[in-house]
């Protein structure tokens, strides 16, 4: 347990465990497997139901604090039935409730499990909140409640223009879906780049790069993990998010290209269906390899039409992924 006072407000969180480099927020014996299966890359646990050490835990802190609002956060929210006959406002931080995969040139596989069971532990909630819109329209559309979308809420930043050299930029973690997304450009969009901008380099970031193969094709610089991004995307003429794979939902490297104002070109699996309306000039998507390459070769090649999406993207930054947009609703629900 950790307590503070931020103005004039107190808060508390459960005590946390740092295995390498994840943190973990329950002392919970599944979760603690799981977190060990995970860093050896062994099938996980089910860690949908609490032990009565979890209940207890939970109970004491109540007691001890008498909260004004308790904020349960993803698996927690099957506590929400529970804590319904407490006095303090209960908010479901349900993040993705239904279990989606999706991949370019394929339907949606929609696998919902357990919605019945889920449906009835968030009914106790005061406020259910989830990290996209999808899952929001699904919820409503079967309980007729209304849920609010709290998003990843990205600070502005403003850098410096890029330099002369033509760089193309991915940052991603070492994922399957990173992985995937990588092969898809270097096979099928990096060679046609190339050849409009033979002086252009790819770099690519993050811990993704310790899947790759030590050698790449001409022009291909595998950088690894970084302490601070920002040099990257101030050096970057275009970033990159060649999605084929991925779950609902905002992608964190789309808003962070976005948040910096860099020309942007992703999939469709980048940005959420209603999303894509309102993004105008402030992204290209793209789905086919050629046209993903050709909107890339563009933006090397033409500072104007680069400056004039970079202006797009700020504004598209504002409306939909700052930290305003992401978290307005959650704190006007608190004020009133």
């Amino acid at each position: 347990m950790r307590s503070n006072v931020v103005g004039a407000h107190q808060w508390c969180i459960r005590s946390t465990i740092r295995l390498g480099r994840r943190t973990y927020l329950s002392f919970h014996p599944a979760v603690m497997r799981n977190a060990l299966r995970r860093m050896m890359r062994i099938r996980r646990e089910d860690t949908r139901t609490f032990g009565s050490a979890e209940r207890k835990w939970l109970r004491l802190q109540l007691q001890k604090h008498d909260p004004d609002i308790v904020l349960l956060a993803f698996g927690a929210c099957a506590f929400a039935k529970e804590l319904a006959q407490e006095r303090a406002t209960i908010v479901a931080l349900r993040g993705f409730f239904t279990e989606t995969e999706r991949k370019l040139a394929t339907s949606a596989e929609l696998h919902v499990k357990f919605l019945a069971e889920r449906d009835a532990e968030l009914a106790a909630a005061d406020l259910v909140t989830f990290n996209n819109k999808a899952d929001v329209q699904s919820y409503e559309k079967r309980t007729g409640r209304r849920s609010l979308v709290v998003g990843m809420g990205f600070p502005h930043r403003s850098i410096t223009s890029p330099r002369d050299r033509p760089i193309v930029l991915f940052v991603g973690a070492d994922t399957s879906c990173n992985r995937a997304s990588l092969r898809w450009f270097i096979d099928r969009c990096w060679p046609a780049i190339h050849r409009a901008k033979p002086g252009a380099y790819f770099r690519i970031v993050g811990s993704v790069c310790r899947g790759l193969a030590a050698t790449q094709p001409v022009g291909i610089v595998t950088v690894g993990p970084v302490g601070e991004l920002q040099p990257e995307y101030a050096s970057a003429h275009v970033v990159v998010a060649p999605l084929v794979s991925g779950s609902n939902g905002v992608k964190t490297k789309v808003v962070e290209a976005l948040s910096y104002g860099r020309a942007l070109v992703t999939t469709s699996l980048g940005v959420e269906r209603e999303d894509r309306v309102k993004a105008g000039n402030g992204l290209v998507i793209a789905d086919d390899a050629d046209q993903f390459a050709d909107a890339v070769s563009a933006f090397l090649a033409d500072p104007a039409l680069r400056a004039a999406t970079e202006a797009a993207a700020e504004k598209l930054f504002k409306e939909l992924y700052s930290e305003h947009a992401a978290y307005d609703g959650l704190l006007r629900f608190f004020d009133r």
